[in-house]
């Protein structure tokens, strides 16, 4: 899968990178897909930018792959931690 700006997307990664909100919002550089390591109970929250979107609050999601390109990760809004882009 390619984007309109000729990055090249699968579910094979090259690049992992920690995202860690501990204390602010993370901005990418490169649109990613995010692994989510640690969920609250069974299910987590997470706050983000994607592509073509600003501030979107998903709800319970489950420790893996969340498969949405992304841009920023917000520090208020997401309780999932141990975040990991995958590009």
């Amino acid at each position: 899968m390619h984007n309109d700006r000729g990055h090249r997307y699968d579910l094979v990664f090259s690049s992992a990178t920690a995202v860690d909100t501990s204390s602010a919002d993370v901005t990418l550089s490169i649109p990613s897909q995010l692994y989510l390591g640690t969920v609250v109970a069974t299910t987590g929250t997470l706050k983000v930018d994607t592509i073509e979107s600003t501030a979107v609050t998903f709800t319970g999601l489950p420790v893996g792959l969340f498969p949405v390109l992304v841009t920023k990760v917000y520090k208020t809004g997401t309780d999932a931690t141990n975040i990991v882009a995958l590009r």
